[in-house]
């Protein structure tokens, strides 16, 4: 079950004002944090599909969209560790549950036969799934009830990418572990604990007869199987999750769930159906409340319940589309105002190959993220043939390849063209809207929410690739059923819009069109389509708004159109006045090299209550990948006054970047937490101030302050690598090696493992003759042994010595395979 979910103070009567409907799902944002489940009616007595509900902690229940998964096996449901993808296990095929529709996608074709210290086992059948938060991994139950004699349930890791199991990672090499020791045969479920990993199982005698609480033993990261007996709860617990939000003391609560009552369902009919909370010390399960069902439904027996905190979308957050290559699209999530008004940026879910995403519009009223496809998507791939029908082979004598085409010659595509997708703004999963024939256009190119009308508009760019081309020029979209409605047409190719954004009176739909020419190879020129009139007129004649191939448009409420690049990270994203299409402000991408083409940008401006992130005095500055951020004034003040006045210790800012040093260790100050807490807000004040406390953590990681503005701030001190380039020379000789200025280590070993670590703190000189220097290095290449485990967090560290004898600790934060 999931390790993420139930607030650990619940709060009751949270959905008052919800109803017993399913469109609620996805459009009501709560005010606060609220515990809501998601469980699966297994439903096996009436022979019935799986149905999904959201479950609140007052009992109340609803289905998600019409309920049904389209499964019939499924008891064993995670969320993964940041609580945002549902995944469920149908039997032996592992999926995740689409949270607004509750249809089952699966991932791969199933767990796959495992080889153990009880041979080949086919994962059929499995009850529970948990993500452990010391390593990350993916761990599920297979369950092998009613057989004679006894067989005990099996423990597997899960490729969560793949949906298999994954091979040879259990003590002697083997694919699997028994759960033994005090367990009884029938486990249930798994639970990892967010504070310190541990994993906890609920077992039983069979029929859910005699459930017990107990805890697996785990060995250098990995499970052994043993099970430590905790004590004994309610019959016919079939689910655990955890809380997401920690209590007073830093603990989590553990909760668990029964199902239809198990054998002793008739003995005390109250103890089905119902949520509880389990001493994670003794085992004993303390009623919170039942779980009713949907009203007039006989849906029951939940045997698999994951909890989460759900808010709505963080706090004025943008979103952008960036495209890697022809076809492949990643959405990112850019704050703004992180580092007091000059932003950073990281991916949003996963990267999408073969699917042309171009245009993103968020619907303030509802909260939802819709992006539309192109018409750069990959071809379906079909072998080419001579004209006898026999297979064209290259000059290398690999068999070529052609796109299939349909019966009317076009190019038949791996993903739909001209589609209209709904992105999760927590996970950045995509829910295709209007199959089959969705917008009814090829390609739509940009997308556009008016404020005033309440309306998504999307500009069709006709079709080069489809026979007969269709129509080109702004459309009408309905978000609910995908279809769309050209407004007016205009001649193919004149021009050729990428970008859309509305004026904040919603009557002017700006466009942008890239146009090669003489006069600029590279220009991009603006459009004005008044909605009144329906005609489209240059905004400013003959000239470009910026020398650069501009896809992203979007509004600010300060008249300032946002504009981003393709190909161009030295642009970044600009602020331009469309009166006059003069720059104003730019946010230059600064080690963001992975986003070199935006093809989208939206502003939330109702989220971020209708500021400007960019304005004339705003001044310029970068967009910094991750936690990194510019550094500001205070913060150097901050950091001086709590090193003090050490003859031996130097702070130095280059550009609003701090370095530390001290003797031969040197550190980079990033901010500790990705956007802060707290208000923020476009422009700092320049007003002359003064930190009066600082202090820095026993470790020395930790620098906290309140600044300039009266706000608590900590930042991190992140160490360096003593010689980064003899550190990467050794780990490139077992694998593919990255190492950060702040001392972050990603190794990606070529049987696909991938080890994850940072370098310590402190760097230990070599010791030498008094009066004698250290001698110079005579190799380029560092040597790396093998440690215990420094930092306890049960993964083995390792012992970094560099060619002048200065050595570094590794610190192993996980590995993945």
């Amino acid at each position: 079950m999931s390790n993420h979910g139930v607030v650990s103070k619940i709060r009751l009567g949270i959905i008052a004002a919800l109803t017993a409907s399913s469109c609620m799902v996805g459009t009501v944002y709560a005010d606060s944090l609220s515990t809501v489940c998601y469980g699966i009616a297994d439903n096996d007595r009436f022979g019935d599909e799986d149905v999904l509900v959201r479950m609140f902690t007052d009992g109340t229940t609803v289905e998600v969209g019409a309920g049904k998964t389209g499964t019939l096996s499924i008891e064993g449901t995670t969320f993964d560790i940041k609580g945002e993808l549902l995944y469920a296990a149908d039997g032996g095929q592992l999926g995740t549950l689409d949270l607004e529709t509750a249809v089952f996608t699966p991932i791969g074709n199933g767990f796959g036969t495992a080889n153990g210290a009880e041979g080949l086992v086919e994962l059929n059948d499995v009850d529970g799934l948990t993500f452990h938060h010391a390593t990350g991994n993916m761990y599920g139950i297979h369950r092998r009830e009613h057989q004679k004699p006894v067989a005990f349930d099996l423990l597997f890791q899960i490729d969560p990418y793949t949906g298999k199991f994954v091979p040879g990672v259990f003590v002697g090499g083997h694919d699997y572990v028994v759960v033994g020791g005090d367990a009884r045969q029938d486990v249930d479920d798994i639970a990892s604990d967010p504070e310190d990993g541990t994993l906890y199982i609920v077992s039983n005698d069979g029929d859910g007869v005699n459930s017990m609480l107990a805890k697996l033993e785990v060995v250098g990261g990995i499970p052994t199987g043993k099970a430590i007996h905790i004590g004994n709860n309610n019959d016919d617990i079939e689910s655990l999750t955890f809380s997401s939000e920690p209590e007073e003391d830093s603990s989590y609560t553990l909760y668990g769930t029964t199902g239809d009552g198990g054998a002793n369902k008739n003995n005390d009919p109250s103890n089905r159906h119902r949520l509880f909370k389990i001493n994670k010390k003794t085992g004993a399960a303390s009623p919170v409340g039942q779980l009713l069902p949907p009203a007039g439904d006989p849906q029951k027996d939940y045997e698999a319940v994951s909890c989460r905190t759900e808010t709505g979308p963080g706090t004025c957050l943008m979103y952008a589309l960036h495209d890697e290559g022809q076809y492949d699209s990643q959405v990112i999530e850019i704050d703004p105002f992180a580092g007091h008004g000059v932003g950073s940026v990281k991916p949003l879910g996963p990267f999408y190959p073969t699917l042309d995403i171009e245009g993103l519009a968020l619907v303030d009223t509802t909260g939802k993220l819709y992006g539309t496809s192109g018409g750069d998507q990959e071809c379906v791939q079909k072998p080419k043939l001579d004209a006898n029908g026999n297979q064209v082979y290259s000059s290398r004598g690999t068999p070529t390849t052609v796109c299939e085409t349909d019966a009317n010659g076009n190019i038949v595509y791996l993903m739909p063209q001209g589609a209209l997708y709904e992105i999760d703004r927590k996970s950045g999963a995509l829910r295709t809207i209007g199959a089959p024939d969705y917008t009814g256009y090829f390609e739509v190119s940009a997308l556009a929410y008016n404020q005033v009308t309440d309306e998504v508009w999307g500009w069709a760019t006709g079709g080069m690739k489809v026979k007969p081309i269709t129509e080109a020029g702004p459309i009408r979209i309905n978000p609910v059923t995908g279809k769309a409605e050209l407004d007016m047409e205009f001649p193919y190719k004149s021009p050729i819009i990428q970008g859309a954004a509305f004026s904040n009176d919603g009557k002017i739909l700006y466009v942008s069109e890239i146009r090669r020419n003489d006069v600029d190879p590279h220009g991009t020129y603006l459009w004005e389509y008044n909605l009144e009139t329906k005609k489209l007129s240059e905004s400013c004649p003959g000239n470009p708004i910026v020398s650069a191939e501009v896809e992203a448009l979007e509004m600010q409420p300060n008249d300032l159109l946002l504009l981003a690049a393709h190909d161009r990270t030295d642009i970044g994203i600009i602020a331009v006045d469309p009166k006059d299409c003069s720059v104003k402000a730019t946010r230059i991408f600064s080690q963001v090299t992975a986003y070199y083409d935006l093809e989208s940008i939206e502003w939330p401006a109702k989220e971020c209550d209708y500021r400007s992130w960019l304005y004339e005095t705003s001044g310029d500055a970068e967009i910094i990948a991750f936690e990194y951020t510019m550094v500001p004034d205070d913060v150097e003040e901050a950091i001086r006054l709590a090193l003090g006045d050490a003859s031996n210790i130097a702070v130095e800012n280059e550009g609003g970047e701090v370095k530390i040093y001290v003797g031969n260790q040197r550190f980079i100050v990033r901010p500790a937490i990705y956007g802060g807490d707290g208000p923020r807000s476009g422009a700092r004040s320049g007003a002359d101030c003064a930190v009066v406390e600082a202090s820095l953590s026993d470790d020395f990681r930790n620098l906290a302050f309140t600044d300039c503005t009266g706000r608590e701030e900590v930042w991190k001190l992140n160490p360096i690598s003593f010689n980064s380039e003899a550190l990467l020379n050794a780990l490139n000789q077992v694998g593919r090696a990255q190492v950060s200025e702040d001392g972050n280590v990603t190794l990606n070993l070529r049987d696909g493992t991938v080890i994850k670590a940072v370098l310590s703190l402190e760097v230990q000189a070599p010791q030498v003759a008094a009066g004698q220097a250290i001698q110079p290095a005579t190799s380029t290449v560092a040597t790396i042994a093998p440690l215990a485990d420094v930092d306890g967090n049960g993964l083995a560290d390792y012992a970094v010595t560099y060619p002048t004898g200065h050595k570094q600790i590794l610190l192993v934060s996980s590995i993945k395979k």
